[in-house]
């Protein structure tokens, strides 16, 4: 019985040391709204490196289009915007509606206004933004948009 006490003593005694020994905080989790509102200032400031920063770090982004183009690819996305970005005519204006947070995914539903021109006649549309998780940071892994027929 003594062995097993002094046993049990020096076993508690080695878990005090090791936990206490350890950083067991997890690291602070990522604000999603402002994950958000960081994508959306990318893509309207034209900035194609922080708009990079924002997408998920696999191949595996969706974009799909109003009309129902289908970008199926990270890579196909970046090339897309690399050509965008460079056209300074267009203006995107954008509020969000509305928030879905979730554990590991969460999502953001937008309303867009976009002109070919600053004097263009504006398209709406609705935009359903999907991100994930990844090395504690929310990237994009999903980009629905939707017309807005007037």
């Amino acid at each position: 019985m003594k062995h097993s006490n002094r046993a049990f003593a020096l076993i508690s005694l080695f878990l005090v040391a090791v936990t206490g020994c350890t950083d067991q905080t997890a690291p602070e989790r990522p604000d999603f709204r402002n994950s958000v509102a960081s994508h959306l200032e990318a893509v309207e400031t034209r900035d194609y490196e922080a708009f990079r920063g924002t997408l998920t770090k696999t191949d595996d982004l969706y974009v799909i289009f109003p009309g129902g183009t289908v970008l199926d690819s990270t890579t196909a996305v970046l090339e897309f915007h690399k050509t965008w970005f460079e056209d300074s005519d267009w203006v995107f204006d954008t509020k969000i509606e509305k928030v879905i947070e979730g554990t590991t995914q969460s999502t953001a539903l937008i309303k867009y206004s976009f002109k070919d021109t600053a004097d263009g006649p504006a398209r709406n549309a609705w935009l359903v933004l999907t991100f994930q998780l990844e090395d504690n940071e929310w990237r994009l892994i999903h980009d629905q948009n939707t017309r807005i027929e007037e």
